[in-house]
């Protein structure tokens, strides 16, 4: 009787290691291919930058339009975007929108009041304003200093 005891006890062990064996690298291979599938921070952020320059000349195209184009709530945005670039998402929307004022100063002899249209401000007095808070110039300090 107890050498059937013994048997039964290997035989338990080697199904439990081969089980214990087969899980590992079963879960080995979903783990690898997770990391492949989800996004990396980086590339949500892209991938929401993305959005906004398809989208900068709209002046309405705020966080609501924003989460829908990445199909998430704005809470989720909301969260997402705070967690993986420290900031809200409507300072995220406006803080492209301001580095491609910049660009398009740099870059064109547009007025200035044809980047805000261009960058999707409606009014170029606020747009000044955000733009001299963001940069610590006005956008005529700044395209006189690149001169």
């Amino acid at each position: 009787m107890g050498s059937k005891v013994c048997l039964a006890n290997i035989i338990t062990d080697s199904i439990l290691i081969t089980l214990y064996w087969l899980c590992e690298k079963h879960l080995s291979v979903v783990k690898n291919q997770l990391v492949t599938v989800m996004p990396t921070p980086k590339t949500f952020l892209q991938r929401a930058e993305q959005i906004v320059l398809q989208h900068l000349n709209d002046a309405d195209f705020g966080v609501t339009e924003l989460s829908a184009q990445l199909h998430l709530s704005p809470s989720q945005t909301y969260r997402k975007i705070k967690a993986q670039a420290g900031k809200s998402p409507s300072s995220f929307i406006s803080q492209i929108r301001l580095q491609q004022a910049h660009d398009f100063l740099l870059k064109t002899d547009l007025s200035i009041s044809q980047i805000a249209l261009r960058v999707g401000f409606s009014d170029p007095t606020y747009f000044s304003h955000s733009f001299r808070d963001f940069f610590g110039k006005t956008p005529t300090q700044i395209r006189r200093d690149a001169r």
